[in-house]
């Protein structure tokens, strides 16, 4: 973004200079060139319509669900293939948790949409099975012995009503039975490998769930029952996409997106609503709650994707789905999307939208998946001087992170909406 900015500036200035002196009024007329100077001047630093921002909004959060769902969906198809076989191989196994992490990453980039009063987590406009959908598709975090002893090593049936009816049991938020991180566990196995317990090295790999444990020898089989939770909660997790993707559906007339979100007396609602999720999001989940473990030193559920050690990816897609809210940029399977952005409502050179920009982009880039160090190694007590150095990289990207939710404060006060983050 910076260095398109910079080549349109550059393009500009050329053109205000090849004018030569009828940019002074030393002439009476303007040529062409002058004109078409002034006119992406004006084009780069002018707000946009607020009417075009929630419009364009929309288009990315349809145009993201959608291809979350796709993505799952090709999962769903891999699992169906993978749980037929009486043996899948080694080579099965990790093909099915390299399409987890691809289908993971486009789902991580709905996100920026989570705290926005929308459909993902506000009750009051849309439920799945009277359930909200977020904590549905993304609870954390996940008590894996709970998981294992109702449904692999204990006799709860596994069903889709059962999953849904054992969900948080008990009053206990971590009696996960549901979404990404159920699967995710089911895959990988237990992350308590590398060391023995309570020794530094303890938890610093990712979970070696074996292929030979989903070796179907019997329906009552422990083997057979990974398989068949993996089938279940994978059909749950695309059927929770697919009605959390219909409420943006540009084609459904009853949807939130068209009784709601965009009528256009609810503009100033709507948009006040996802700068406040924006803001609440980057402050208090992706950067706080999301990476307190660059503190608390847990390797449990303050590394997040645990089981798979995918964590990286975690933060570097969530980081990614803000800055395309802030953009208004997508393109993926389904479609793209290039229009006014959340930060587009003030100007583009303004220096605000230049430091929501950078701050997004500065977050993403700390995490990028093709870096060689280990989260889980990084927020290790053990650390060696060389993680200590990422770490304190990491801390410093967190710093900006949380305090995009500043930024988006500011930004909200600009546009006149009083914004609240939630704790």
């Amino acid at each position: 973004m910076k260095t398109a900015l910079k080549n349109l500036l550059a393009a500009t200035t050329i053109a205000f200079l090849s004018a030569g002196c009828s940019i002074l009024g030393l002439e009476e007329e303007s040529d062409d060139s002058t004109q078409q100077a002034f006119a992406a001047l004006a084009v780069l630093s002018a707000p946009a319509e607020k009417s075009a921002v929630v419009q364009n909004y929309a288009n990315l959060a349809y145009y993201t669900y959608k291809d979350a769902l796709t993505e799952a969906q090709e999962f769903k198809t891999m699992v169906d293939t993978f749980a037929a076989k009486a043996s899948p191989t080694a080579a099965d196994l990790t093909a099915l948790q390299e399409k987890y992490r691809q289908a993971r990453q486009v789902y991580l980039l709905t996100e920026a949409f989570r705290f926005s009063d929308g459909p993902i987590d506000n009750t009051s406009v849309f439920t799945i099975d009277g359930e909200e959908a977020e904590g549905l598709l993304n609870a954390w975090p996940l008590d894996e012995a709970n998981l294992k002893s109702d449904f692999i090593s204990g006799g709860q049936t596994i069903s889709t009503s059962n999953l849904l009816s054992r969900n948080g049991s008990g009053g206990d938020e971590t009696h996960v039975t549901i979404g990404w991180h159920a699967i995710e566990f089911m895959l990988w196995g237990v992350d308590n490998s590398g060391g023995t317990e309570n020794s530094d090295e303890y938890n610093t790999i990712a979970g070696q769930r074996s292929h030979t444990e989903f070796t179907t020898a019997g329906t009552g089989s422990q083997n057979a029952k990974r398989s068949l939770f993996l089938q279940v909660s994978t059909q749950r997790l695309v059927n929770d996409l697919s009605l959390l993707t219909d409420q943006w559906d540009p084609s459904i007339s009853s949807n939130y997106r068209n009784t709601f979100f965009l009528v256009e007396a609810n503009q100033d609602t709507v948009l006040k609503s996802v700068i406040t999720g924006l803001a609440t999001f980057s402050q208090t989940e992706w950067g706080g709650e999301r990476l307190k473990g660059l503190t608390s030193g847990s390797q449990n559920e303050d590394e997040h994707s645990c089981f798979s050690d995918l964590t990286k990816d975690d933060f570097y897609y969530d980081a990614q789905g803000v800055l395309n809210v802030i953009t208004g940029a997508y393109s993926g399977r389904s479609g793209s999307t290039s229009g006014p952005g959340i930060g587009n409502l003030i100007s583009s050179l303004d220096s605000l939208y230049g430091s929501l920009v950078s701050g997004a982009t500065t977050g993403r880039n700390a995490f990028d998946p093709n870096q060689s160090w280990r989260f889980d190694r990084v927020i290790n007590p053990s650390r060696s001087s060389d993680e200590a150095a990422v770490l304190t990289n990491l801390s410093s990207a967190r710093e900006t992170i949380v305090g995009l939710g500043s930024l988006f404060t500011q930004l909200g006060n600009r546009m006149g909406y009083s914004i609240t983050v939630s704790p």
